[in-house]
């Protein structure tokens, strides 16, 4: 059993250096192309640490945390002929590194949290490389197109042994790769005397298996399977203006 305890000395106020630079450049009449470059290093965050070297085994809060974040991303602008829409190309990499024990990232979003020993590893949220082809088309008699695509790396997750202590580093195992095609198509109309969008839409239509769920305990008999993907789905849509 742990005790909660806050750090001797009490909390540090959290800080952020943040800095950024950003190029654009009209590289035709319908092509626009931005590169940017942001950089985050934030200290003094609230991390929680197992103390299990004295007496009385404890959960320490502290404001010892850091991370460091640099994002890159490159996003080209088609602008279709007779205003007829416009399609996006983005990609992106994101490295992010610092504690593993973030107070948000344990307690936030979880009822009953497993605490481990802290590490200063790749952050769970982050994505290496992503591709993303985005855009809208709008079509005669009212119509509009909306397509998508995204490609990605995995996220990281951590394989751990039968009495759940970490195998290796945290976060030092990738989700297989994400692929999503979507495609989205309305129709604009005059009911009873308003304007209603109403269309379908189709999600992974490709149907490419994109797990959200690992067997990452090696003890299991299905270790290193992936479960819980989203098949192809087919949702309708239907809005109203005033």
């Amino acid at each position: 059993m742990f005790e909660n305890r806050i750090a001797p000395g009490g909390f540090e106020e959290p800080t952020s250096q943040v800095w950024n630079v950003e190029f654009d450049r009209q590289l035709t009449d319908s092509l626009l192309l931005r590169v940017n470059y942001r950089e985050n290093r934030a200290s003094n965050r609230l991390v929680v640490n197992r103390v299990t070297d004295v007496a009385a085994p404890a959960l320490v809060l502290s404001s010892t945390g850091r991370l460091t974040s640099r994002e890159f991303d490159a996003t080209l602008r088609w602008t279709l002929a007779n205003d007829h829409g416009d399609l996006y190309a983005s990609f992106s990499k994101i490295r992010a590194d610092g504690d593993l024990n973030d107070f948000g990232e344990i307690y936030d979003n979880r009822r009953d949290p497993l605490v481990l020993d802290n590490q200063q590893s790749f952050q769970p949220f982050e994505v290496p490389n992503r591709l993303l082809l985005w855009g809208v088309v709008r079509l005669p008699r009212g119509m509009v197109m909306t397509p998508g695509l995204e490609w990605r790396n995995g996220f990281p997750y951590t394989v751990f042994a039968e009495n759940y202590s970490v195998v290796g580093q945290r976060n030092s195992a990738d989700f297989s790769t994400f692929f999503s095609a979507d495609l989205a198509v309305t129709k604009r109309m005059e009911l009873a005397g308003r304007r209603v969008d109403i269309g379908v839409q189709f999600y992974n239509f490709t149907s490419h298996d994109n797990p959200r769920d690992v067997l990452s305990n090696l003890a299991s008999q299905g270790f290193g399977s992936f479960r819980n993907s989203i098949g192809s789905t087919v949702a309708l849509r239907l809005g109203f203006g005033f």
